[in-house]
């Protein structure tokens, strides 16, 4: 029987449509007595963040919890939810998480079309993911990125709202007040200059995910480990580790 259909799950929509102040509280008993079913949990998870019941969104993060790799489009409504709260960082990294894992299992590319929620939540992952990057005036980069997703089998809904963005990004760049900071943003890619600039920039705006990486990918250029930043990297997430001989927690992108 879907989840749908069962009577405490018709009973959670109630509560939650009724605005009964105890839908929450339903909604994590429901949760609790579900862990080991992923569809069940996903169902919950999408209930509460169509109908935004935020008392509840904590149950999003949990499903990650015990789903971390999970292909259904739960982390993408996390990074939905963090760019409601205004930050983008976390918006970038929980999208660029979510395609890392499509990517992993091999769907990132014309078999999107066969599993209509990894192309849904593909396809809303690449609208959101150059958030930080576009905030941090890397616009160029943004437009990359936007670009690399219409190769894709993409919804299209989000198709189309890609295509607008790409038209927008690109006028925004090209604005004179805009145009030194994502030079800068292209020269570091190209060859790891303005690493500092930029580092101190995004920790200063708040970004420190993305002054993490900044900082991965100039030790890259420092120890010659790449020439430039490639499409490659895109994907890559940074992975915490320890520098043998040396007591130092390092970072990576793999």
């Amino acid at each position: 029987m879907p989840p749908s259909t069962r009577p405490e799950f018709e009973s959670l929509k109630r509560k939650i449509d009724r605005r009964d102040p105890h839908a929450a509280v339903y909604a994590h008993e429901l949760f609790d007595n579900n862990k080991a079913h992923e569809n069940v949990l996903v169902w919950i998870c999408g209930c509460i963040f169509e109908r935004r019941v935020i008392e509840a969104y904590d149950l999003l993060l949990r499903f990650l919890d015990v789903f971390p790799d999970s292909l259904h489009p739960v982390r993408v409504m996390v990074a939905d939810v963090w760019g409601l709260a205004g930050n983008v960082d976390s918006t970038t990294e929980e999208a660029r998480t979510y395609l890392r894992c499509v990517k992993n299992a091999g769907l990132l590319n014309q078999k999107m079309t066969a599993h209509k929620y990894v192309g849904l939540g593909a396809s809303k992952a690449f609208r959101i993911m150059p958030s930080v990057y576009i905030d941090a005036g890397a616009r160029s980069y943004a437009v990359r990125v936007l670009k690399y997703a219409l190769q894709l089998p993409l919804v299209d809904e989000y198709r189309h709202m890609i295509e607008q963005e790409i038209e927008i990004v690109s006028r925004e760049r090209d604005r004179a007040p805009n145009r030194a900071r994502d030079d800068q943003w292209e020269a570091f890619f190209a060859s790891g200059n303005y690493a500092r600039e930029l580092h101190d920039y995004c920790l200063h705006q708040g970004y420190k995910k993305l002054a993490l990486r900044v900082g991965i990918l100039e030790g890259y250029f420092h120890f010659n480990k790449i020439d430039a930043v490639t499409q490659e990297e895109m994907l890559l997430l940074p992975v915490q580790g320890v520098m043998r001989g040396v007591d130092e927690v390092v970072f990576t992108l793999e």
